[in-house]
């Protein structure tokens, strides 16, 4: 099952970020800051263009969404951007991560969103991430690249 995040689920979702933090390879050397996801968390949750939505199985926390909408830096649009798209890995290979992104493709749609910005960084299995994303329709959008400062 789909549903909507409360607040009383911040406790599973920062389980989840930690343990996505500890998988993935552009991230597991960096501290986890259980503080900030939580901040990061409950605003979402409580504000109207915030999206965080978590998938249950036997009623544990299995996966989630997280996204938020704003105005375009320089352009009249709304536009919304993924921040983690996550399912603990004894659940992949289902639909939970196609049932997540339905939701917050139709989310984005609901608010008025010119378009919904998605990718993958982690480097736990990335393209199979941009492939599922294709499938439900999202196109390349532009290019990006990361610096990563030696020492930082």
């Amino acid at each position: 099952m789909i549903r909507p995040a409360g607040v009383a689920d911040i406790s599973a979702l920062l389980e989840l970020g930690r343990a996505m933090a500890a998988e993935a390879p552009s991230y597991r050397d960096d501290t986890f800051n259980a503080e900030r996801l939580a901040q990061l968390l409950e605003a979402l949750i409580e504000s109207s263009y915030g999206f965080v939505r978590v998938a249950e199985r036997d009623g544990e926390i299995v996966g989630a969404a997280i996204a938020a909408a704003d105005q375009h830096w320089c352009v009249d649009s709304l536009v919304a951007q993924e921040f983690a798209l996550y399912v603990s890995p004894k659940y992949r290979g289902g639909m939970i991560a196609v049932r997540l992104v339905t939701h917050m493709v139709a989310w984005a749609k609901t608010i008025g969103c010119k378009r919904l910005l998605a990718g993958a960084s982690t480097g736990v299995a990335d393209s199979k991430v941009i492939d599922l994303y294709r499938s439900l329709g999202f196109e390349n959008f532009g290019m990006s690249v990361a610096f990563t400062f030696e020492g930082a």
